[in-house]
């Protein structure tokens, strides 16, 4: 069900917003002449994320570390009877990762197509982009209804797919290393009930989370750049007066020749007896 919600409200936000831009062509040719098609930027760069580079490899990194070690993923293998069914799953998988990918990428075209020229961040509408696509629906879909409903169903049955996992997984991890010493011999239905509990709370600490972030805005990331940056920079500091030890700083001359006789006197007793001392002391190590 959550699978068909998801499906349905992508297409949804697609077809509809294609029929008001008036088709398939003009959204992709907006989209083509302001820059924002461009497949193949061969650029090399670091500090760019819309290169072929950059998202080729984050891309193959990401989801290379989700299907291989991620924790809700592998839980989902071991759940089959076997690895043949577990890899047909995943072949299953394929097809419709590309389909929502796909989709979601023509509803991107189809948002820019619409504000294009009018830009709603720029008035101040909205605050972040990813307003975007729920001021679209509201604004483009409001006439019809039921499909803002089903858009909101859809962002939910997303989230709840991926969290329900997380939160399973944490929940057994849990249970396996930090409470499962202190109860040996209960039944399976109440360590059921235990792993349930704590997945419960995981959850409700998740959604305590995101209140605080959202009514905190960008003061967090704003705070997270600041740690980040302050360690970084220290970090550099060190190891770069270790690998390049400090120079010696420019002086001006000075002369001791107008200094009065006792003085001159009074520092070489004490030079001679503080190079006695180094010799006949105990403690003295040669140099």
């Amino acid at each position: 069900m959550q699978t068909i919600l998801m499906f349905s409200g992508l297409l949804m936000v697609a077809i509809v917003g294609s029929i008001e831009m008036g088709g398939l062509i003009k959204p992709w040719k907006i989209a083509y002449d302001n820059n924002r098609l461009v497949l193949f930027n061969s650029e090399f760069s670091l500090y760019r994320g819309d290169t072929f580079w950059a998202v080729f490899l984050g891309t193959l990194t990401g989801w290379t570390g989700t299907y291989c070690v991620k924790q809700t993923q592998v839980q989902r293998y071991c759940c089959m009877s076997s690895p043949q069914k577990a890899k047909k799953t995943l072949y299953w998988n394929i097809p419709g990762v590309l389909i929502i990918a796909f989709t979601a990428i023509w509803c991107g075209i189809v948002i820019f197509a619409k504000y294009n020229g009018c830009d709603p961040i720029s008035l101040k509408i909205i605050e972040k982009h990813d307003q975007l696509m729920p001021y679209f629906v509201m604004e483009t879909l409001s006439n019809f209804p039921g499909l803002p409903g089903l858009f909101v169903s859809c962002v939910f049955s997303g989230s709840l797919s991926t969290l329900s996992s997380g939160f399973n997984a944490l929940a057994t991890v849990t249970w396996d290393d930090l409470v499962k010493r202190y109860f040996r011999n209960i039944s399976g239905k109440k360590q059921l009930l235990i792993t349930k509990f704590i997945a419960m709370t995981y959850g409700l600490l998740a959604i305590a989370i995101a209140f605080i972030v959202g009514r905190l805005g960008t003061v967090l990331q704003g705070a997270i750049c600041g740690l980040v940056s302050g360690v970084g920079i220290c970090l550099a500091i060190t190891i770069g007066t270790i690998i390049y030890p400090r120079p010696k700083g420019f002086q001006l001359p000075v002369s001791v020749t107008s200094c009065p006789p006792e003085i001159l006197s009074l520092v070489s007793e004490k030079t001679w007896m503080s190079a006695a001392q180094r010799q006949y002391s105990v403690h003295y190590e040669p140099q």
